[in-house]
């Protein structure tokens, strides 16, 4: 059954060695007045002020500070502390604290994460084993406000051998349900940080 193009932005999908993650979740900042949302499942990097912003395709991967796993505030309209899945750009006080949650990526062994594939250039195409050691960069999307889930996926546009593109594939995904179908547009891969900035193979 062909793919349906749904992305989630970038799913954690264990160590290198198959286990699960054991490290915990690391805290950052968000400035009161960014205005931009960052969603569940969005890279992220860090801005010359000392702040977290969603990450900015086409920066090289010393930027990329991690996942984006939620975040604190207090919520002006809401009137009490809130753990929302995603920051809303707004509903906070001049100068409030705002606590980010990130999966590090710059771990001894980079984590794995799940992501859909498509092409923000032209039509996209079913990501093959041939494509398995390249890297690549993302594509935002607009984001899901009501889930509050990311809708980046992994650009095909940008496969290549660029040291500095921040993910790696390795491994074309073989689960079950949407994105499953290895031989249709919108399929899953299994990528990596690509933090030691190592030239792709593709």
């Amino acid at each position: 059954m062909a793919n349906t193009f749904a992305p989630q932005g970038l799913l954690s999908y264990g160590g290198a060695d198959g286990a699960a993650p054991t490290y915990g979740f690391k805290n950052a900042k968000i400035l009161y007045s960014n205005s931009d949302k960052i969603f569940y499942g969005d890279p992220v990097m860090q801005d010359t002020g000392g702040y977290i912003q969603q990450w900015d395709p086409a920066t090289g991967v010393s930027q990329l500070m991690g996942i984006f796993r939620g975040c604190k505030y207090y919520s002006l309209s809401n009137k009490q502390t809130i753990f929302p899945n995603y920051w809303g750009g707004s509903d906070v006080a001049v100068n409030a604290d705002i606590t980010a949650y990130i999966e590090p990526v710059n771990t001894a062994t980079p984590p794995m994460f799940l992501v859909q594939t498509a092409n923000s250039n032209t039509t996209a195409v079913a990501v093959t084993q041939a494509s398995v050691g390249a890297n690549a960069d993302v594509a935002l999307g607009s984001g899901n406000t009501t889930s509050g889930m990311s809708t980046a996926y992994l650009d095909i546009n940008t496969f290549g051998t660029t040291a500095t593109l921040p993910f790696r594939i390795v491994e074309i995904w073989n689960g079950v349900g949407n994105g499953s179908d290895k031989s249709s547009a919108y399929n899953y891969v299994v990528v990596q940080a690509n933090i030691y900035q190592e030239t792709g193979l593709a």
